[in-house]
């Protein structure tokens, strides 16, 4: 009877143990896919003619090259937020944030008659007795010690000799500066190095620009078109820059499109070379001022 059932256990155990792996292993290439892969970054913003117009924005967030993202639209009564299956297919919709209720309350406490004013007797003010005049005998001498404090402003020189102790010295403050000089000075190659790279984590692959520049002023508007056209031509191929001038309408329109690509596997690797770096530096003078330290010690005994 056990020899019977040891051998299904057996095989039970066998069939949980390659399920929890099979999960394990597809947990770690979803984080892996997630690092490897960069993340997309799309921003849309239009803005229309009326000047009262409302402007249109949305900023989509999609891990695995677009796949799946988290979008944040404006909307006229409020903000919406979407999740979109491949940038296009709405999983999940909810509205963040209305200002409909907002905007009833204001009308609604516009709308509240005013409080009736009752005609009454005015009571006439109390009048307040100015205090007694305190005789020059209860005068306490602390308070022309304190007078002749506020003369003027104590310094080093109009003070006492056991009083200028207590303001810092220039030497001290040029002691203190050179030490945090020295502790801060081998830290600063590795985080040179760190910013450098934090510039290759994001890269810009699309910009579209679509717009007409307004201005009060007809001649600055003319001179900011026409520096921006003189810029255009020098821009890269994944730029697309269109910039108009509207000399009727004193308000500028149009719509902007930005996409970026964040890398987080740089972004990991470089804090993982910095922390490196700087754990090496630091244990590297701690070490330097121990044996200072014991060498210290060892001549003082």
């Amino acid at each position: 009877m056990i020899a019977d059932i040891i051998p299904i256990l057996l095989s039970s155990l066998l069939t949980a143990l390659q399920v929890l792996l099979l999960l394990v292993a597809g947990l770690l290439g979803l984080i892996a896919s997630v690092i490897l892969l960069p993340v997309v970054i799309h921003v849309d913003a239009g803005r229309g003619a009326d000047p009262e117009a409302t402007p249109d924005i949305s900023a989509l967030v999609a891990p695995w090259l677009g796949a799946l993202g988290l979008e944040l639209r404006q909307r006229t009564d409020g903000w919406e937020a979407r999740v979109l299956l491949l940038g296009r297919i709405s999983l999940y919709r909810r509205l963040l944030l209305t200002y409909t209720s907002s905007k009833q309350e204001a009308k609604s406490s516009r709308e509240l008659p005013a409080p009736s004013v009752s005609k009454t007797t005015a009571t006439p003010p109390v009048t307040q007795q100015a205090p007694a005049p305190i005789p020059p005998a209860s005068i306490s001498p602390i308070s022309s010690r304190d007078n002749t404090k506020t003369k003027g402003l104590q310094t080093p020189e109009n003070l006492d000799t056991d009083k200028k102790g207590s303001f810092p010295s220039k030497t001290g403050m040029l002691t203190r500066a050179s030490k945090i000089w020295t502790d801060l000075h081998p830290f600063l190659p590795p985080t040179g190095r760190l910013l450098k790279r934090l510039l290759r984590i994001v890269g810009l692959r699309h910009l579209q620009v679509d717009a007409t520049v307004a201005l009060g002023d007809a001649a600055a508007t003319g001179k900011l078109v026409g520096q921006i056209q003189a810029v255009v031509p020098f821009l890269p191929t994944w730029a697309r820059v269109d910039i108009g001038a509207d000399f009727v309408r004193p308000v500028s329109h149009g719509q902007a499109s930005v996409r970026l690509h964040l890398y987080l596997a740089r972004l990991l690797a470089s804090i993982g070379r910095f922390a490196v770096s700087a754990g090496y530096l630091w244990l590297r003078r701690w070490w330097r001022l121990r044996q200072t330290a014991r060498t210290l010690s060892a001549v003082t005994d």
